[in-house]
């Protein structure tokens, strides 16, 4: 019987430090925007359901990908096709899982509640649509943009002011699908053998990085363009100014890592730290330029 950590394992809880900083910018945005105080319980329940969304869609994913999973080296040791956690069990966490998420956004507001199925359809939508187009990098930069709106409706309960979040989905998606096109890199011939859609497999590796970097440049040109149109909400622009450059500054490291290596290793580099700091700078600079 598979173990906690095993489940913690299976969805690799620790990523979510790819979502979480831009669900709390929704949170962050709405409440200043609205003029709202900080509400504890609120981003308790904020945190609950962007973990168990998350938790539930990568489950979701494992279950479905299963027997490509199998066929391929890389991801052949993961939990479902290596038998560590069996179907039946990661069917039941999905369950559970889910229910945390629909719970928590049920005491967060109604809005939320009938809207939270559509991040974990367009998450199933992902992931078949991985095996028709090459755009599917893309479409899930978007899945995971959302949560900015999300965080922001989570608060607000309406859809007053929410070009702010709008503008900011769209950066996440183009961040998302830069660094997912890195990430795609390492199956580019398993994709090819097996029929799987990526733009590596189409575009081949070098035209791929570029496309990468182009989407990249567009994710730092919606930042100043956020920072233009929501100017009035910051007390210290200057201080999301400069985290705007280290982000860019950030971006064109994880470019200049893979433009000399795409080994495994440099690629998990790039991807998994690079972009990890990318969410935490965007948080902490967001709240520096929002409030100090």
């Amino acid at each position: 019987m598979a173990t906690i950590k095993d489940f913690i394992n299976f969805v690799k809880f620790e990523h979510s430090i790819f979502a979480l900083p831009f669900i709390y910018a929704g949170m962050l945005i709405a409440m200043r925007a609205e003029n709202f105080d900080f509400d504890a319980l609120k981003f308790f329940l904020i945190t609950i359901a962007a973990v168990s969304a998350r938790s539930t869609a990568i489950a979701m994913n494992r279950i479905i990908d299963a027997n490509i999973d199998a066929l391929n080296l890389r991801t052949a040791d993961r939990h479902i096709p290596s038998g560590i956690i069996k179907t039946e069990e990661a069917h039941s966490f999905v369950i559970v899982s889910g229910i945390f998420f629909f719970a928590s956004a049920y005491f967060l507001n109604f809005l939320c509640f009938i809207l939270a199925p559509i991040p974990l359809l367009m998450f199933i939508i992902y992931t078949y649509l991985k095996r028709h187009t090459y755009l599917s990098h893309l479409f899930l930069g978007l899945t995971l943009g959302i949560g900015v709106g999300g965080g922001y409706v989570a608060i607000t309960g309406n859809f007053e002011n929410f070009v702010y979040p709008l503008i900011l989905c769209f950066f996440v998606m183009f961040w998302v699908a830069g660094f997912d096109i890195i990430y795609a890199i390492q199956d580019v011939w398993f994709d090819r053998m097996q029929n799987l859609h990526s733009i590596p497999a189409k575009f081949g590796i070098n035209k791929s990085l570029r496309i990468s970097l182009l989407f990249h440049l567009t994710g730092a040109g919606i930042l100043l363009l956020f920072l233009l149109i929501a100017y009035p909400l910051f007390s210290s622009p200057v201080f999301f100014c400069l985290g705007i450059i280290i982000i860019a500054s950030l971006l064109i490291y994880e470019h200049k890592i893979c433009r000399s290596d795409v080994s495994e290793a440099a690629i998990q580099k790039a991807f998994w730290t690079t972009n990890g700091i990318v969410g935490v700078c965007f948080l902490v600079f967001l709240v520096l330029g929002l409030y100090f």
